[in-house]
């Protein structure tokens, strides 16, 4: 039998995601800095309440991690959670039972998100290189995580009729469900460019793709750095503008066009994922053709045209307003007119009501030829 230590737990858990083991090996690297877990797990073998005490040591590590977070960088609620799981998961392989409902986290905030402008990310595009300018413009045309889009290989992107699209493997997505991607006209300077290189990947990136995510962050800070776009919320020290912002802009402006839905699914939210997957290639490409004016960064050709469009529609309508308000006008004044000569028959054949089986027009033709004796 194999001795019990985190390398061997690895290799039988190697089935895993790439995520899930990394989070793992990092929870296990974070609680090793605040104490010696193996050598714990044999100590609270040998005791009467072993999950009691390993529960208590887990609390003072939680407690630990919120006054000394790692890389100095506040951790949410969630965070501390995924990494108190990654824990107990190894736990769980020594025939430890903790539950970690049981362990006290700091109250989650919520601060709300911030709403980045195309003149913020010209701002930021103008100190980024080509690449990473094309990597951006992927992001903000398909609202797409940043692990979506950087985990890409070049068969996964293909070009339909005037820009690429690309189906992103479940393997990529948060909840396992693969899902069809359009990128907008203004991706494919970059994206032919990029097709032509020599690599499997659709953009360069370090083999482990937890890591090279990580890596996309640091340097995306450096050029909102250098575009003087750094500001924080003020209760969770978070960055208000950082990559998950492009996601954020392209779902803004889909939730506006389309139904409720239908956004939701473009941008991978797995209980919405039915509605759109059960569209046929032309249908959800139709979709990201609608959204496409509002996401343009640097082409607003598309949305001035659409503006003008709309401005025209609009003085159309307003002129069809006048028009039908004129017929309306007209009509009621006909009516009135109508009204007045009912009334007057009816009064000329109330005057002949003595004569027996005179008709309408009858009295009409004793009207006339009295008005013609005067």
């Amino acid at each position: 039998m194999k001795e019990k230590n985190f390398k061997n737990y690895l290799e039988k858990n190697n089935n895993l995601s790439e995520s899930t083991l990394f989070l793992r090996e990092y929870g296990y690297q974070l609680i090793n800095k605040f104490v010696n877990l193996d050598e714990k797990i044999n100590e609270f073998k040998k005791l009467d309440e072993p999950d009691e005490e390993m529960e208590e040591l887990l609390q003072d590590w939680v407690n630990h991690l919120v006054k000394n977070p790692p890389k100095n960088k506040s951790l949410v609620p969630i965070v501390l959670k995924q990494y108190a799981n990654a824990v107990n998961a190894y736990l769980k392989y020594h025939r430890f039972r903790i539950d970690i409902k049981n362990l006290k986290f700091p109250k989650q905030l919520q601060e709300e998100k911030y709403p980045i402008t195309i003149e913020e990310i010209q701002r930021i595009f103008k100190p980024a290189k080509w690449i990473k300018q094309g990597y951006y413009l992927c992001l903000i045309s398909t609202g797409a995580r940043p692990r979506e889009i950087l985990g890409l290989k070049k068969d996964d992107v293909e070009w339909v009729g005037d820009k690429y699209k690309a189906l992103i493997p479940a393997t990529l997505t948060k909840k396992g469900l693969s899902r069809t991607v359009f990128f907008s006209k203004e991706c494919n300077p970059f994206l032919n460019q990029i097709m032509k290189q020599d690599r499997i990947d659709l953009f360069p990136h370090n083999e482990n793709l937890h890591e090279a995510v990580s890596n996309e962050g640091r340097v995306f800070r450096e050029y909102c750095t250098k575009a003087g776009l750094n500001e924080k919320h003020n209760t969770t020290g978070n960055y208000k503008i950082n990559l998950y912002s492009f996601r954020r802009f392209f779902f803004t402006r889909a939730l506006d066009l389309l139904k409720n839905d239908i956004a939701h699914a473009m941008v991978g939210h797995g209980a919405y994922l039915q509605v759109y997957q059960s569209r046929t290639g032309q249908q959800k490409k139709e979709l990201w053709d609608e959204v496409e004016p509002e996401i343009l960064v640097f082409d607003q050709s598309k949305k001035e045209q659409k503006i003008r469009d709309l401005e025209i529609a609009l003085k159309h309508n307003k002129q069809l307003e006048e028009r039908m308000g004129e017929a309306e006008k007209r009509l009621n004044e006909f009516a009135e007119k109508e009204s007045d000569l009912v009334k007057a028959f009816k009064l000329l054949k109330k005057g002949y009501a003595t004569l027996e089986g005179v008709t309408d027009s009858e009295v009409h033709l004793k009207f006339t030829d009295k008005a013609v004796e005067k």
